[in-house]
């Protein structure tokens, strides 16, 4: 989406430095952190909520969810995270492209 901000630092538009970057996602720090560790996971391809998401995507998803335990150790979340996904803006979602929030260390 041209005007989406997660899809320039996708693109590399924006730059920034990605802790995690494969194929369908990346892990970036967030720069507004709610808890002492708060990084976002990001799909590369662009839809603004889980009810956006075509069959195909939300299997992908729920496989990069699944994955996230991969990352623990790079992210020093070893001990324990929790996930959070905004929904619309009553929900808190600040940009319109789905990201997940990983916080740690509250």
């Amino acid at each position: 989406m041209k005007d989406c901000i997660f899809c320039k630092i996708a693109s590399g538009e924006i730059p920034s430095t990605k802790i995690v970057d494969e194929e369908k996602f990346f892990i970036i720090k967030d720069i507004h952190p709610k808890a002492l560790k708060h990084f976002l996971l990001i799909t590369k391809e662009h839809y603004a909520l889980l009810e956006n998401q075509s069959e195909k995507q939300a299997s992908e998803f729920g496989e990069i969810l699944a994955s996230i335990h991969k990352y623990e150790k790079i992210l020093g979340i070893e001990n324990g995270f929790s996930l959070r996904i905004n929904q619309k803006a009553g929900g808190g979602q600040e940009i319109a492209h789905l990201h997940v929030h990983i916080l740690a260390d509250y």
